[in-house]
């Protein structure tokens, strides 16, 4: 199969990328500087060029703070853009799975959400994500929206990358402990990803939304804690510093940030057989 990955050089495109080379795909890799998303002509363009079998698309505007002065962007990129994607995928009668974010809630329900409960983000962020998914639920693709949680890997920037860092330079570290999310490996989002393909292409009823994440929930001083733990152990770190948990209003930020984000991704496991990812477990993999 002939797959088209957008955002290829992101730590999540790029897992999928790989991983579909390796189970015998055609992959077309396109980052930013290849393909731009938000130019419908050039997108069309391209696909007339490649003519690729799907569609898998892991680009996005992920700046939480900076999206709230750059609005535009953040739409164009991830709202607009899947105008132009779900109608080259309507066109061609090729699948288009789009990853999106648990940002997409507001953070007030104290269980789980599952793919039924109202998405009420409260940033620019998550509610440009929000309105992409909207466009392709009204598009008529054959697509599966694919929301993801506190995404962390093996490539680009992300938490795990961040804290590894600070905690090999300073002594103590103080991080939120009143904002709860469920961290997820890339590497196992993109196995989601490509589970979720073949099934989507032999039955197009599966179509819609699913959440796929982390198969247990942590604080952001939670996650730091086990990341420090995994580093220290593996002697990446030459001495344990003290974390102390911290109220998020104790660290002021430009965008609101919903307290529980946790997703419930039962769903995902019942239509494609797969549970959701052993992130203490991808830590081990990815602090190296």
């Amino acid at each position: 199969m002939k797959i088209l990955v957008t955002g290829a050089a992101g730590q999540i495109g790029r897992e999928v990328a790989e991983l579909a080379i390796v189970q015998g795909h055609d992959v077309i890799a396109a980052d930013s500087k290849r393909l731009d998303i938000t130019d419908n002509n050039g997108l069309e363009l391209f696909c007339q060029r490649y003519e690729p079998d799907a569609i898998i698309n892991a680009a996005a505007y992920t700046a939480v703070d900076r999206a709230e002065i750059e609005a535009e962007k953040a739409y164009a990129v991830n709202a607009q853009a899947l105008i132009y994607l779900s109608a080259i995928a309507v066109k061609r009668g090729i699948p288009l799975i789009h990853l999106s974010t648990d940002y997409v809630f507001d953070g007030d329900k104290s269980e789980p959400y599952n793919e039924l409960d109202e998405a009420c983000p409260v940033n620019t962020y998550g509610k440009s994500k929000r309105q992409g998914e909207l466009y392709l639920e009204q598009s008529g693709a054959n697509y599966l929206v694919l929301r993801t949680s506190w995404v962390f890997g093996r490539y680009g920037n992300n938490f795990v990358k961040t804290i590894v860092g600070l905690a090999g330079e300073r002594d103590e570290l103080s991080v939120i402990d009143d904002q709860l999310g469920c961290p997820t490996s890339a590497a196992d989002v993109a196995q989601a990803v490509l589970t979720a393909l073949p099934v989507l292409i032999s039955d197009k009823t599966v179509s819609g939304i699913y959440h796929f994440s982390g198969d247990s929930s942590a604080s952001w001083f939670g996650f730091a804690r086990a990341i420090v733990d995994v580093a220290y152990s593996k002697k990446i770190l030459a001495r344990r510093p003290v974390l102390t948990p911290i109220d998020s209003s104790e660290y002021p930020v430009v965008a609101c940030r919903p307290k529980n984000s946790c997703l419930n991704g039962a769903r995902f496991l019942k239509v494609f057989g797969l549970s959701g990812s052993d992130w203490r477990a991808q830590l081990e993999l990815v602090i190296v």
